[in-house]
């Protein structure tokens, strides 16, 4: 996020970054396949006011696919960050339902 931005006037509301527990308790914990052992997987959960609101702020750092018609086919060319192994990925959640109340305060503060 822009340093010059707080967090509500972007529109983001919570922001949690995460990694994966390699040794977890119990390997009935470690079902989805996210990790590798060639790289460090890192979950940035960010929850916003809109989609809007998070496209106006990070998609203008996500990098756009350069495309080419090459023999016929189209070929696809993303640039990476020197730090990247692949691209990153993204998803965008719903929420279908919510139970447990609010969150508790964030622990850390701009």
């Amino acid at each position: 996020m822009a340093a010059n931005v707080s967090p509500v006037e972007s529109g983001l509301y919570r922001e949690i970054l995460t990694s994966l527990d390699t040794e977890p308790p119990d390997s009935k914990f470690h079902t989805f396949s996210v990790g590798d052992p060639f790289y460090s997987t890192y979950i940035n959960i960010g929850i916003w006011n809109s989609l809007e609101e998070f496209d106006a702020e990070i998609g203008k750092r996500i990098p756009k696919a350069e495309v080419f018609q090459e023999a016929g086919r189209k070929k696809y060319t993303i640039t990476l960050e020197d730090f990247e192994f692949k691209l990153r990925e993204r998803v965008v959640l719903k929420v279908i339902t919510d139970r447990g109340g609010q969150l508790p305060e964030a622990a850390m503060r701009e």
